[in-house]
């Protein structure tokens, strides 16, 4: 991190607005450049925050974004009559570091992970049928966007599979949630309406392999252009 965004970030939260504006207006416009790409880079590959990620993946996609933090990411207007669209967003990172010390057990699958995960959740997206958006960087770099309609019968199957081993019956106790329920391109693969994004060629999967799952790769690759 370098010492104008260092003195940056420090000064954003201690001093006046105006000053703040006065002192960007005294920094180089090389220099400048260069401090927007490090808040960037910082930004997107944030260990505790997709914010960035998710607001790329949504904009990419059409939608508009959401800003309340509860709720469905983002949204789109249907034709006249035919009501709203909505979105969430899975967006998971690939480190290099993280990669290196762990021997690729974290590599991109194509899917993602739902938190704190319930049945009424799971009967709120059943009824509202919003797309899901799943997404896959390296280093801050995106490289997929997969899209498909939460109605999809083996993504269905697999969330109803995951709940009834935590909540057999749907019975729960108050305060107790299902912490973790994962999913990979196998349970969207054969979705009807699945839109599949490449962002970058096959020749440079190829380069990123070591945080690609090979399963995934390779269906990956054949969606993609040369």
């Amino acid at each position: 991190m370098g010492q104008y965004l260092q003195q940056l970030i420090i000064a954003y939260c201690t001093r006046p607005q105006k000053e703040v504006l006065d002192n960007l207006a005294s920094i180089p416009s090389t220099v400048l450049r260069k401090v927007l790409i490090d808040l960037l880079t910082i930004y997107y590959n944030d260990l505790n925050s997709s914010a960035m990620r998710e607001l790329a993946v949504i904009l990419l996609r059409g939608y508009e974004p959401r800003t309340q933090k509860l709720g469905y990411n983002g949204y789109k207007m249907n034709a006249p009559g035919r009501g709203v669209t909505h979105c969430e967003v899975k967006p998971k990172n690939s480190r290099s570091e993280i990669i290196s010390a762990n021997k690729g057990k974290r590599r991109l699958n194509g899917g993602g992970n739902y938190t704190d995960f319930t049945w009424e959740r799971f009967d709120r997206y059943s009824q509202d049928n919003p797309n899901i958006l799943t997404a896959g960087f390296v280093d801050g770099r995106l490289i997929y966007i997969c899209e498909f309609p939460f109605h999809t019968p083996r993504f269905i199957s697999h969330l109803e599979e995951s709940l009834e081993k935590f909540y057999p019956n749907r019975v729960r106790n108050p305060g107790s949630y299902q912490r973790s329920v994962e999913f990979t391109f196998k349970h969207f693969k054969n979705a009807e309406n699945l839109i599949v994004d490449c962002y970058v060629s096959r020749t440079t999967m190829l380069e990123l392999e070591a945080h690609m799952q090979v399963g995934f790769r390779k269906w990956l690759q054949e969606h993609c252009d040369e």
